[in-house]
């Protein structure tokens, strides 16, 4: 039964640890999503995330709230490109 508890204790330290570890915000990251801003144009602005495009391929992107990119394309896998 001891062992138990202090099993259990070790389990929600290790869990508190993980889940507090991903709370704090990264001056790298803050940097990278300012550096992203400034690179691309904006096309539509949603809760959780952007659709941007690159001004000088007009290849066309999502980007998450947390700067992360991700290339949109059609449906034959080739770059979506943005079209006035």
């Amino acid at each position: 039964m001891k062992k138990i508890k202090i099993l259990a204790i070790i389990s929600l330290i290790v869990a508190s640890l993980i889940i507090f570890a991903g709370c704090t915000s990264s001056p790298e990251l803050e940097e990278r999503q300012n550096s992203s801003n400034n690179y691309f144009i904006t096309i539509q602005d949603c809760n959780t995330y952007r659709i941007v495009y690159d001004p000088n391929t007009k290849v066309m992107y999502t980007m998450s709230w947390k700067g992360i990119a991700t290339m949109l394309t059609n449906v034959d896998g080739k770059p979506l490109l943005y079209d006035k």
